[in-house]
């Protein structure tokens, strides 16, 4: 049976993770490798699924390169219908994106929403994210993923501010539309990407958390390719995952551990920049010394047992994939000479980083 997929924020990293684990299924140790034709792909669970990467414009190389994740798993003299599709569409439109529910009739939902950068007002955001799930309950969408983001657990909840506070409240939306009108939601949250590291600005943001942070704060990471793995996993068992949160994070590290681990698998230091250029950068901005309270602040939560329901969210995040501690994520990226080139990160430029100004 067909399930269509929406797919949100397909042209970022989770949206194009969760594009190729629900075209090339994962494959367990020591399972036969998947079919290089389209003979046999029902037995991988492959082709149960037709996707639509939501984009604003098809036309777009970004959006073009969306089409090939499908054709991989073809064979050369395949002429059928590919797994993935785009529809064109606009977040903030919300008549546009009634047309497209219309055209789609999605059975799921991934909702993975731009975010808006560090110290930004994300009001947008929350509007986005609360649509999506007004729209999904409207047209009956069976399986609604949110993707959110870790934070400190219900004590500190409301500290949150901008993106997190946007984030709390869509959580909080989707949950009083599954308890009054049943939306079967599930929220996923992410932890810090390992891809964070990757490139220049990469480089300083290990650097600035290195100086910022104190010595035994450990952070939840996760790389962003287990986040499609397990998002695919919660469409692929729907009711099993219905109503539940998972914590995406595959170990939490400090700074020093972050180090040795990449140190110890690939024999070469973290790319830095000098200590004292990320120290000024950290009392120069205030959005990155918010990121840093955030990331204390959560590891608080955990050190002092406040946030107890991380346990269960964890456990169930795992049991929908294994996530990849960061020797494995590391050496995996290091084998397949994988780069993820971006001259901003999280809307942080070299300059934005310099004066302070966002």
């Amino acid at each position: 049976m067909r399930r269509n997929i929406l797919v949100t924020g397909a042209t970022g990293k989770q949206g194009r993770s969760l594009l190729r684990a629900l075209v090339h299924p994962h494959k367990p140790p020591n399972s036969p490798s998947p079919p290089s034709n389209l003979d046999n792909v029902q037995q991988y669970g492959a082709y149960d699924y037709h996707i639509y990467a939501l984009t604003r414009d098809p036309t777009s190389l970004a959006a073009r390169s969306l089409l090939s994740i499908g054709a991989e798993l073809h064979s050369p003299d395949y002429n059928g219908e590919s797994p993935v599709e785009l529809a064109k569409g606009d977040l903030d439109d919300e008549k546009l994106m009634e047309k497209v529910f219309e055209n789609v009739k999605p059975w799921g939902i991934f909702a993975c929403l731009a975010y808006p950068g560090l110290g930004v007002d994300a009001s947008g955001e929350e509007r986005q994210g609360k649509m999506l799930a007004d729209l999904s309950l409207k047209y009956g969408v069976e399986c609604f993923i949110y993707s959110s983001a870790t934070r400190a657990g219900p004590k500190y909840e409301d500290l949150c501010e901008k993106s997190a506070l946007a984030k709390s409240r869509i959580e909080r939306h989707c949950r009083d539309l599954g308890d009054k009108e049943g939306l079967p939601w599930t929220i996923i949250r992410p932890g810090f990407f390992f891809e964070n590291f990757d490139d220049f600005i990469g480089s300083m943001t290990y650097s600035v958390l290195k100086s910022g942070l104190k010595k035994e704060t450990a952070v939840g990471f996760i790389g962003a390719e287990d986040i499609g793995r397990v998002a695919a996993a919660v469409f692929g068992d729907n009711k099993k995952y219905k109503y539940k949160v998972l914590c995406l994070c595959s170990e939490f590290l400090t700074m020093n551990q972050l180090e040795e681990s990449h140190q110890r698998t690939v024999h070469r230091r973290m790319p830095r920049v000098p200590s004292a250029f990320a120290w000024i950068i950290t009392r120069l901005n205030n959005a990155t010394q918010d990121l840093i309270r955030d990331l204390e602040r959560s590891h608080l939560a955990r050190a002092e047992g406040s946030y107890v329901e991380i346990d269960e969210e964890l456990r169930l995040a795992n049991e929908a994939y294994k996530m990849r501690p960061h020797a494995e994520y590391i050496m995996q990226r290091t084998d397949e000479g994988a780069v993820d080139v971006g001259r901003e990160w999280n809307g942080l430029s070299l300059k934005k980083l310099l004066t302070g100004r966002l």
